[in-house]
């Protein structure tokens, strides 16, 4: 899936780029330089939402552009389904779909003949349709499922949750009691990833003032949706720091160049090539070594040494067979939090784990010993176990068990502790 997404995208940039009226030879050698980013590589083949995001992202500010340039109903609706598929793989589409609606509605009341409220009424409402009833629909199935129609919102799998404690921690304290600290985080981050996107915002900010250009200024906008919605979330502790919430800055400054591209002509349009081709590559360098020092370093060591085999998930599947092989076929319970997912991913038998999801999940985890037959536990860094729940609410259970709990195995970095009120055979 990730895969076909950054095909998909890689011929969504080559449509914009051609639209700029760039040669095919100077579109292959931009689109190819993009494709060998190290986090385009990494992010498009590891199953993760991050392609099926920035497809959808760049498709929707393609089409954005396309509106621009024509008028066409046709465009803003096409966007609104593209944005709603959005949603479905990051939250990050609220953010851009608020700027995509206020901007489309500011280009309306911009325009030189007045704005003229049935038409824009029509185009507004064509792309903000599929998009609330996606939000519609999200709702309704944790609803329908959960029994909770809210449970993203406030579940032990939610964002809020599993971030509860970052607002105490040093580096989001630091940004919040620093501006200059603040800049610095973003300029470093979104320029390390894409240094063409740092190099070409201000430019874009000034291009847009001096030509009252409102289709350059929305798109600065759209692209700065997603980047700037997670630092926000961020200096508020409201979400982790990881180097892939940023990621949108790659497609995000070809979508800035290929626009500049397409204003300017000759010499200068020739030299902003130049340049673009230049940053690209300068960004192959910068984003490997962001990624070292981020948690996507395995993928660079395996592009130092292409003949390891990485497997992050090994140990994992071997607790997880042992647990297969012991339970398969016995009626017992596993109480696990987050922190064991893979093991019960792996072990093909979820019936037989009461995990976070589970309505009696908060029950059990108040008594284990009393609802669950047996207790999986791993261990974690002291700055990490305010992440899982078993942790979290029974500090020394990996070290010492707990009341009627008494240990049956050491499964690599996992604990697994009998019940002494074990109700089943």
């Amino acid at each position: 899936m990730t895969a076909l997404a950054g095909g998909a995208l890689l011929a969504t940039l080559n449509a914009l780029l051609r639209s700029s009226g760039l040669p095919g030879q100077w579109r292959l050698l931009l689109i190819v330089l993009f494709a060998l980013n190290p986090m385009w590589l990494f992010y498009a083949g590891n199953g993760m939402s991050e392609m099926p995001f920035l497809l959808f992202f760049s498709l929707a500010t393609y089409l954005f552009l396309r509106w621009r340039a024509n008028g066409h109903w046709r465009d803003p609706m096409l966007a609104g389904f593209t944005t709603a598929l959005m949603f479905g793989s990051r939250y990050d589409a609220i953010p851009y779909a608020a700027i995509f609606t206020a901007v489309m509605l500011g280009v309306f009341i911009l325009a030189r003949n007045g704005i003229q409220p049935a038409h824009a009424e029509a185009h507004l409402l064509v792309y903000l349709v599929p998009f609330v009833y996606s939000v519609f629909l999200w709702v309704y199935f944790n609803w329908l499922i959960m029994g909770d129609a809210l449970y993203f919102l406030r579940s032990n799998y939610s964002n809020a949750y599993l971030t509860r404690n970052m607002a105490v921690a040093p580096q989001v304290i630091a940004l919040r009691d620093s501006w200059p600290l603040t800049v610095r985080y973003l300029v470093l981050t979104m320029g390390l990833l894409s240094p063409l996107f740092v190099a070409l915002l201000p430019l874009a900010v000034v291009q847009a003032f001096r030509q009252r250009d409102a289709g350059l200024a929305g798109l600065v906008l759209l692209t700065l949706a997603a980047p700037m919605f997670q630092f926000a979330m961020y200096r508020n502790g409201q979400t982790f720091g990881f180097l892939r919430f940023y990621i949108s800055v790659q497609p995000g400054a070809l979508l800035l160049a290929a626009y500049l591209l397409r204003r300017w002509r000759g010499r200068v349009q020739h030299t902003l090539l130049v340049f673009t081709t230049i940053a690209l590559a300068v960004g192959l360098w910068t984003s490997f070594a962001a990624m070292q020092q981020s948690e996507d370093s395995g993928f660079v060591d395996a592009l130092r040494n292409p003949s390891s085999v990485i497997d992050d998930y090994r140990s994992d599947r071997t607790v997880a067979e042992t647990l297969r092989s012991r339970f398969n076929d016995e009626p017992v319970l596993v109480l696990a939090d987050s922190q064991a997912e893979e093991v019960v991913l792996f072990s093909k038998m979820p019936q037989h784990f009461i995990l976070p999801s589970d309505p009696d999940f908060e029950l059990a985890l108040s008594e284990p010993s009393k609802y669950a037959d047996y207790v999986l536990v791993g261990i974690r860094t002291e700055s990490q176990r305010k992440y899982f729940a078993l942790q979290e609410q029974h500090p020394d259970l990996y070290e010492h068990g707990g009341i009627g709990l008494v240990l049956d195995s050491q499964l690599g970095e996992f604990r697994l502790y009998r019940s002494v009120n074990r109700r089943s055979p």
